[in-house]
């Protein structure tokens, strides 16, 4: 808003300081006194227009005008050696038809600003499309054109992801409505997996009684050559006693033979008859190949009494086993084991 104006050497005016008012300013005055002089001065600052130096008041080599806008200061200097603008305290001397861009910007004001007494009535003469062309210039209307447009697409973007929600929808509803089995599937798939653990606990259970038995027919195998060992070591204490048996039999042959030979030396008995000695002979005959069978017959007997010690440490170390392999329940009949 314009809130001062000092002109000095401009037409008419020597020096002439205006404070308008910031609602409208009345000027009265009569002819020639510089009323239309005002406006040329606000133009030329504004707009760089008249060009040249006409206006420069006679008898005077400069003229300077002074705007105060807002909180700014615009001043204008012209001569023949100076054509100058000033923003507070920046100056702009380097500048063609149109003022600098920063003038512009502050003083803000353009050719629609500014009407003459001879003028046509603003707006009225013109066309429809220059009268556009000025509000446009006044407000910007390619920034509603723009928002209408930017509204309109908003709005047909909107209607076909509304259109394509429904179509969405129509579609999700039909999906669902070929999906009733789903509940049905549900109610199969928990029945299913069911019976999956219902197989893998028989698996386990299949696996357990597989290992029951590949340890009992394990034990059933120990047991049987247990109990050759049983009949071996039978036969084993049979033998036994009859080596006793034997053995007392040479003891008491020779002892017998002991005393035939003291006897034999002591007395002048005659010899004995032959078939007596000869039977006597073949009895000891008998008696030393017995005694020799019944020899050979102990180193068996001592093999086959470590056998024996060896498989009954090998059957408590199964029946160990298998009793942890059981555990205290069977698992056929789910009772607990009597030991």
């Amino acid at each position: 808003m314009l809130k001062e104006l000092i002109i000095q050497n401009f037409q008419a005016h020597k020096k002439t300081e205006l404070i308008l008012s910031p609602r409208v300013n009345t000027i009265v005055g009569e002819t020639d006194a510089g009323k239309s002089a005002l406006f040329r001065c606000i133009k030329w600052v504004a707009m760089n227009t008249p060009s040249g130096d006409a206006f420069i008041r006679h008898g005077t080599k400069e003229a300077r005008v002074e705007i105060k806008v807002d909180d700014v200061s615009i001043i204008r200097t012209k001569s023949a050696s100076k054509n100058t603008y000033h923003l507070d305290d920046e100056e702009f001397n380097s500048f063609r038809n149109d003022p600098p861009e920063e003038i512009q910007r502050a003083i803000n004001l353009g050719e629609i600003n500014f009407q003459g007494q001879f003028d046509s009535p603003f707006w009225f003469s013109e066309t429809a499309g220059e009268v556009s062309r000025q509000l446009n210039d006044i407000v910007d209307l390619a920034i509603i054109d723009q928002t209408l447009s930017n509204i309109v697409k908003r709005v047909n973007k909107s209607r076909q992801e509304s259109e394509s929600l429904d179509k969405l929808y129509e579609d999700a509803r039909e999906s669902r409505a070929s999906m009733d089995f789903v509940p049905e599937m549900e109610r199969d798939f928990a029945e299913v997996e069911g019976l999956g653990k219902e197989s893998n606990e028989l698996a386990e259970s299949r696996r357990l009684l597989h290992s029951v038995l590949s340890s009992i027919q394990t034990h059933q195998r120990e047991e049987e050559k247990l109990r050759d060992a049983v009949y071996h070591s039978q036969e084993f204490l049979d033998s036994w006693k009859e080596c006793n048996r034997v053995a007392k039999e040479i003891i008491t042959v020779r002892s017998l033979c002991t005393s035939v030979k003291e006897l034999s030396e002591k007395s002048s008995v005659p010899d004995m008859p032959l078939d007596e000695l000869r039977s006597v002979a073949a009895i000891v005959k008998a008696v030393t190949m017995r005694k020799n069978d019944l020899k050979k017959l102990l180193d068996v007997m001592k093999v086959s009494d470590k056998d024996m010690v060896n498989q009954i440490n090998q059957a408590k170390r199964f029946e160990k086993e298998l009793h942890e392999a059981i555990g205290e329940t069977c698992p056929l009949c789910h009772q607990a084991i009597q030991r």
